[in-house]
Formats: structure tokens, C-alpha cells, sequence
């Protein structure tokens, strides 16, 4: 998990948020329509994350199952269905793990990557995410979005950081300056933000000495 912007709301959620609450609140509560699933909420999110899940990092394809995600579930807070501020983007995964999840003790609400810097209560030890000492928000949204008990993510983040190894091998042992830009350069892109797994990757490449170029 790392911090996220997010940025202004698309044109057509701000013309159109009145209207979507509306029909929301209005139809029975078994036949409510999805009006958070239009293209342009869901693109616009898609931006805010890098096409990645807010909360595991694993990349959203374009062919699989993006979730928009309710900060705050519209279960207990259904006016806010269609606000910007409460909107995300994540896996099926995560989704499924979090429910209608919240919690009226500040202490253990899931960390909200929007607004809170997830390095403050969230750190990795390779490929294992494990809470900040003393952060109880770290520890109950590692519980509660089961990021550890999915050994499928285990295994792509261990997968991820073996890439970034060999090439961290490649940068220490290069001698030749310009080379050894080289390549700084390629782990610097290899665990970019954008890159899937990123915190978990800087974490690794600090560990293992890597300061850039």
C-alpha cells in the first residue's frame, strides 16, 4: 500500500452526482442500482492507484474485475454512494476481504491511503507486509484485508523482489560509472510507484543498500 492523490472528480460524476444519489436512495433497497459502476468514475479512479489496487498494489487488468471500492460502506453511509472523497479502486480480492468493514474507533479504522501515508503503520520485510510497532490501524487492516493470508500475493510480491534482486546484483557489482547509471536507472523504474508491489520493492532495495545513482 502506498499514498495516493486523488485529484479532482471527473466532469461527468460532479454533473451527474445528484441525480445517481438520488435514483440510488430512491429505488428498494434489494434492486438499488450500481450508479458508482459508469466508465468514467471507474477510469478516473483507475488513474488515481496506476491501474493498481489501492490496498494490495496488485495491477487491475483491463479484462478482470475492478471494484470500486466504498471507504466508507455505502451499507451505513448511502449518502455517500457517489462522493468523490469516498471512492476507490481495488482488486476482487480485497474487495470481498473488507465487506461493509468499519468501525467507529478511529484507532482501528483501515488505513484510507487517500489520507493517511500507509508507511506510517504498514512496512515490509521482503515480501511480507507486517505493522508499524505500536500501530493498531497497521495491524487491523493487514487483518482485516487478509494481506498476509493470501499466499498468492506473498508469492507475486516474492517474485517481484527476485526481479528486483538481480538487478540491484547487477548495480552493486558495476563499477564503470556510466553503466552503473545504467542500471541505476532500471531499479529506479522497476520500483516506481507505478510499478506493481512498489512499497514492498523500495522497502527491498533499501535493505539492500541501494541509494540511486
Amino acid at each position: 500500500m502506498i499514498k495516493l492523490w486523488r485529484g479532482a472528480a471527473p466532469l461527468w460524476l460532479i454533473d451527474n452526482a445528484t441525480r445517481l444519489l438520488d435514483g440510488y436512495k430512491r429505488a428498494a433497497p434489494k434492486s438499488r442500482p450500481r450508479v458508482w459502476r459508469h466508465s468514467s468514475i471507474i477510469s478516473s479512479l483507475k488513474l488515481t492507484t496506476n491501474g493498481k489496487c489501492m490496498y494490495c498494489e496488485s495491477l487491475i487488468a483491463a479484462t478482470s474485475f475492478a471494484a470500486v471500492e466504498h471507504i466508507r460502506p455505502k451499507s451505513k453511509f448511502p449518502d455517500l454512494v457517489v462522493d468523490w472523497d469516498n471512492l476507490g479502486i481495488c482488486c476482487d480480492r480485497c474487495n470481498l476481504a473488507k465487506l461493509d468493514y468499519w468501525t467507529d474507533e478511529p484507532s482501528l479504522r483501515l488505513i484510507n491511503p487517500y489520507t493517511d501515508n500507509p508507511a506510517d503503520h504498514i512496512e515490509f520485510i521482503g515480501p511480507m507486509a507486517v505493522p508499524v510497532l505500536g500501530s493498531d490501524r497497521g495491524k487491523n487492516t493487514i487483518r482485516q484485508l487478509k494481506l498476509v493470508q493470501r499466499d498468492d500475493l506473498f508469492v507475486a510480491r516474492a517474485r517481484r523482489i527476485q526481479e528486483l534482486d538481480a538487478r540491484l546484483q547487477l548495480w552493486y557489482n558495476e563499477r564503470r560509472p556510466a553503466f552503473r547509471q545504467l542500471y541505476a536507472d532500471d531499479i529506479l523504474e522497476f520500483i516506481n510507484t507505478t510499478q506493481e508491489y512498489s512499497a514492498a520493492l523500495s522497502s527491498f532495495a533499501a535493505f539492500r543498500g541501494f541509494t540511486g545513482p
